[in-house]
């Protein structure tokens, strides 16, 4: 643990001595899929209560393959609401226009997967066969044609605008209890796990960054996520947190001026829980600091263009938020 520590020290030093050259792959764009903080193809499920701090979206599937969640439907019938989801919730057979967006977000998380999982000339291949526990990961490209396991806390040692990617052909598995820290700067929205089949993160365990599964996703029992989740089957929670403080691209459906699903918003309230790290695929630093979720999020955005998602920057929100999460602008 020492030796570990002073390498982590020694990482910082150097990155406030180089911090201003960016280091890593070219960013993995979202495109529309980054509207969402849970996209899947064939259901969403929660073992109550769960924390999402985004939207949620599934496709071809339609709303019933979303459960656990106890949705009241708004009165547009473009969307859904949940007190466990500071967002909206969307199935294929929604009130119009919503099909169409998340038909879209889908062929961009499906991109975004076939685009991050072939990227050429990997910096780093089988890195401790896949055993990876205790290690420091600094920016690249990383490479296995097999699983992935860490059984013990790792770090992500790297500066805000630093790039990650881990393709990983087979399984990726977290212990229970085990984190990933972030160190030098480091920002879970440039972190990308590409990744063949299923995805598990243990109870308790802090995860860090966004997964683009082929298969399945499955959060433990009182698991912290810090980024997106886009799964080509189904995700499932179990009392779990997913924090994703996505942009928006292009807007989700907005109800009608009756519904009250989508809250006004109001004088700025702090939050006195912890910020998390927030998912994106560019380095461009935030200008202006939207609201904050429940649990602790704060989400800054800076609009771009359909093809990218933008950068967001922890701090410690004074913006407000409602019985549904944050108020978006």
């Amino acid at each position: 643990m020492p030796s570990m520590l002073a390498n982590i020290v020694g990482l910082a030093l150097l990155l406030n001595i180089h911090g201003a050259f960016a280091a890593g792959p070219s960013p993995v764009l979202l495109g529309t899929a980054g509207n969402f903080a849970i996209l899947a193809k064939t259901g969403v499920s929660t073992v109550p209560d769960s924390v999402v701090g985004g939207n949620v979206g599934v496709s071809p599937a339609t709303i019933s393959s979303v459960t656990g969640f106890s949705l009241v439907q708004d009165v547009s019938t473009q969307f859904w609401t949940s007190t466990q989801v500071n967002g909206r919730v969307m199935g294929a057979t929604d009130g119009l226009p919503t099909p169409g967006l998340l038909t879209v977000a889908v062929l961009d998380m499906q991109t975004a997967f076939t685009d991050a999982m072939n990227r050429p000339a990997p910096d780093f291949i089988e890195l401790k066969a896949g055993l990876i526990g205790g290690s420091i990961l600094t920016p690249g490209l990383y490479k296995w044609t097999t699983g992935v396991s860490i059984s013990t806390d790792i770090s992500i040692a790297g500066g805000p605008a630093d790039t990650w990617i881990f393709q990983i052909s087979g399984t990726l598995e977290q212990a229970a209890n085990v984190h990933i820290t972030l160190v030098g700067g480091a920002l879970s929205q440039n972190i990308v796990w590409v990744v063949g089949n299923t995805v598990t993160v243990g109870a308790n365990g802090v995860f860090e960054g966004n997964i683009l599964a082929q298969t399945d996703v499955v959060i433990g029992t009182s698991a912290i996520d810090h980024g997106c989740i886009y799964a080509q089957t189904d995700v499932a929670l179990e009392k779990a947190t997913v924090l994703c403080e996505g942009g928006i691209i292009t807007p989700p459906p907005t109800s009608s001026p009756a519904s009250s699903s989508i809250p006004p918003t109001s004088t700025p309230a702090s939050s006195s829980i912890p910020p998390s790290s927030p998912p994106v695929t560019s380095s461009v630093p935030p200008t202006s600091a939207p609201p904050s979720s429940t649990p602790p999020v704060t989400i800054t955005s800076t609009p771009t263009s359909s093809s990218a998602k933008t950068t967001y920057s922890r701090r410690t929100s004074t913006k407000p938020y409602g019985p549904y999460g944050p108020y978006y602008y």
